[in-house]
């Protein structure tokens, strides 16, 4: 890794001999992006956004939770601090921490707990959660599409959640502010971002 690391820096300064010096001198990124920490899914990588352009926080299936010091702190120097005009919840296809959600056999307490909110929805989306023998009788195309529905509820529950926080519901009180909260889905088997339309703002 530092191998690596040591080329890409050298490769960076033979194109911008003060690339590196630039860098230092802070961000203005207009997005802050919460996504899942599936290796598969960098947000700089798959924006194709550089440095300085994009604040990242991510967790296990993109959860916001209120009594998330981490989140909560980032979300508060995203608004107030970076003056950020987009919040974007990004879930994704083939998403192991929604696939897993029911499996108490691979979870342990510390997941459970974490991934509690996906563990709700099947009270209001039951047909989300087909049991092993009904899934059995599933087409592949069949199971994609009920996970890609429940990862799409999944975010839109975290939309929601953020636009009723007090930070942003602070923000919103300036009439001049501009700030919007979205919701879209990483497509695994053909690279593209997909927006559900679920936009949230003043």
């Amino acid at each position: 890794v530092f191998n690596n690391n040591r080329q890409w820096a050298n490769a960076v300064r033979l194109q911008d001999a003060k690339f590196f010096e630039n860098l230092a001198k802070g961000q203005e990124p207009k997005l802050f992006w919460i996504g899942c920490s599936d290796s598969r899914v960098p947000a700089e990588i798959i924006t194709k956004l550089g440095f300085g352009e994009i604040f990242v926080h991510r967790n296990i299936a993109n959860q916001f939770k209120e009594d998330d010091t981490n989140c909560l702190s980032e979300l508060e120097f995203a608004v107030h601090n970076l003056k950020v005009e987009h919040i974007i919840v990004c879930g994704h296809t083939k998403c192991g921490g929604i696939q897993n959600a029911f499996n108490d056999l691979v979870l342990h307490e510390h997941l459970k707990i974490w991934l509690s909110d996906i563990r709700k929805i099947k009270d209001s989306y039951p047909e989300l959660f087909p049991d092993q023998f009904t899934e059995s009788k599933m087409s592949k195309s069949e199971i994609d599409f009920v996970h890609k529905k429940l990862v799409s509820v999944n975010v839109i529950n975290q939309v929601n959640k953020i636009s009723e926080n007090i930070i942003v519901k602070e923000a919103w009180k300036d009439e001049k502010r501009r700030l919007a909260v979205h919701g879209w889905i990483f497509n695994m088997e053909n690279g593209h971002l997909e927006d559900l339309y679920v936009t949230r703002n003043k």
